[in-house]
């Protein structure tokens, strides 16, 4: 049984004061106790103040829908491949984001390839020269590039990647730079729900840049 601070304070004080008190400690107690069952009421199942319980992927239902209407096989984790080191290039905010959802992605049974993360503008600049005509616009079967110091890679907060799945009767699910849009949904799905932010949805379609602060 618990008593509240503020009653044994004023139980006090009315000692103190030597006025006779016709609260007992008891009394409080059990008004302690009521005040404590009625809070626990909210708590109860199909209480109209009940917060949703969360699962243990931390997903809402809706957004649990999209990985099960891929059929994405979750039996085992997803990895993450990083031969080059690329996810060490970005700043320290970039790289805690990057890892929360690179964690999410490993528990939806989504594995991915780093390929891409800080670059010097020297580097950006041989990029879009190669992908873009004198005019700026893409070259054919190129995927865009942005102008050197326009790119968030320029900065450390972006990196691009690939990524694969199995679902759960065995086929292997790959995504690139061409898969489109809707392919890349349980991916975009998963970083977006973060405040990450998806180059699959700026105005030159880019699925495998993944960032923050754009």
């Amino acid at each position: 049984m618990k008593i509240t601070e503020a009653s044994l304070r004023k139980l006090i004080r009315k000692e103190l004061l030597n006025e006779k008190s016709s609260t007992s400690i008891s009394t409080i107690v059990e008004q302690t106790d009521t005040d404590t069952d009625a809070d626990t009421d909210t708590d109860r199942p199909g209480h109209r103040g009940q917060a949703p319980i969360p699962r243990k992927d931390g997903l809402e239902p809706k957004e649990r829908k999209v990985l099960d209407d891929f059929n994405i096989d979750d039996s085992e984790p997803g990895k993450v491949t990083d031969i080059d080191n690329q996810l060490s290039t970005l700043t320290s905010s970039a790289q805690a984001k990057l890892n929360e959802f690179f964690g999410d992605l490993s528990r939806a049974g989504i594995s991915v390839s780093l390929n891409s993360g800080l670059r010097s503008i020297t580097k950006q600049y041989d990029i879009w020269t190669d992908r873009n005509t004198f005019d700026g616009e893409l070259k054919s079967g190129e995927t865009v590039a942005a102008k050197p110091g326009k790119s968030n890679h320029n900065y450390g907060t972006a990196i691009d990647l690939n990524a694969s799945y199995r679902t759960k009767d065995g086929n292997l699910v790959k995504l690139s730079a061409n898969s489109s849009k809707d392919k890349w949904k349980p991916v975009s799905m998963l970083a977006l729900r973060l405040g990450l932010t998806w180059g699959g949805n700026f105005s030159k379609y880019d699925p495998i840049h993944f960032g923050i602060g754009e």
